[in-house]
């Protein structure tokens, strides 16, 4: 309701632009956005805008409403499974609280039923309705034998993500997001987007749109950087054989441990120059929403 609210504000005109974050902002605003003056609406943070009902083609990008432009990160949801077996090669139970009403959940949620047998996981799945109901769903998953809890993007959990790596706690497992950096709140492992990387992405859409393009000139692009952060004290005192490959501590780009935090560059996980936003400059496309951008050296 709350934000309902707001979309119905910021698309009333007295803006220029809108820029959301988040798939129920991307939602709510381009439903608001449907009537009225129709405003700019630069988006980002949302695993799968196609998926998002607020109509982007998924077949071809190009199409989608002309007043909207942005960027889907998908969460690497089968290399985070594959690194979480290579910690621990017995992993067979993996638990997930999600909340069924939020589409971006669903649509990692089912991703994720398919991948995980494949690896021999069982998914295990508690649902919450809200992020207060998170905890008692955490805690049911402990009870029903879980190894392990993933939090997927699912902004329900994600609020309440202390609440999850506490029962998690208290059962003596870890826990694994696809959102970084929750190695910050006890998490053992994240890989998941580079969000400062997205960020300055929606930032350079939003310039071009302000220098003049419209938001039509652009298709509906996936801009997915990846980094990985790790936490080891999180090993401390779990159940069953857990253990850091230098593999994966060798891609870190954050490493938490008995003395501190160690931020890692990583140049090899990094875009090439010619992708990296603050090289970018875009030229739009000839005829609205026939093709993507183009990235060319020089800033705006």
């Amino acid at each position: 309701g709350t934000a309902n609210s707001i979309a119905k504000e910021v698309t009333s005109g007295s803006y220029d632009m809108v820029i959301s974050m988040t798939t129920v902002s991307l939602q709510t605003i381009a439903s608001a956005n449907k009537t009225g003056k129709k405003v700019d609406h630069v988006y980002g943070f949302v695993s799968n805008p196609p998926g998002a009902g607020v109509g982007i083609d998924p077949k071809d990008l190009a199409i989608h409403p002309p007043y909207m432009a942005g960027y889907g990160t998908m969460q690497p949801i089968k290399e985070a499974f594959e690194l979480i077996k290579k910690m621990n090669p017995s992993l067979t139970k993996l638990g997930l609280v999600w909340n069924s009403a939020e589409a971006n959940s669903v649509s990692q949620t089912n991703f994720a039923r398919k991948v995980a047998p494949t690896l021999g996981i069982t998914l295990m799945e508690a649902n919450a309705e809200n992020s207060t109901a998170v905890s008692d769903a955490a805690a049911s998953l402990v009870s029903r034998g879980v190894e392990a809890i993933w939090i997927s993007g699912d902004v329900t959990v994600l609020v309440a993500a202390d609440a999850v790596i506490d029962a998690a706690r208290r059962g003596r497992i870890p826990v694994i997001t696809v959102i970084p950096p929750s190695v910050k709140k006890g998490a053992l492992l994240d890989i998941g987007g580079n969000y400062t990387m997205v960020g300055r992405a929606m930032g350079m859409r939003a310039a071009d749109v302000l220098d003049g393009h419209r938001p039509s000139d652009f298709r509906a692009e996936f801009y997915e950087p990846k980094t990985v952060t790790l936490n080891k004290k999180a090993l401390v005192g779990l159940k069953g054989t857990w253990s850091i490959p230098a593999d994966i501590e060798a891609r870190a780009s954050l490493i938490i441990d008995e003395t501190g935090e160690h931020k890692i560059k990583q140049p090899e996980q990094l875009p090439t120059d010619a992708t990296k936003p603050e090289t970018w400059k875009v030229t739009a496309a000839k005829s609205p929403a026939a093709q993507p951008a183009t990235a060319k050296e020089g800033s705006k």
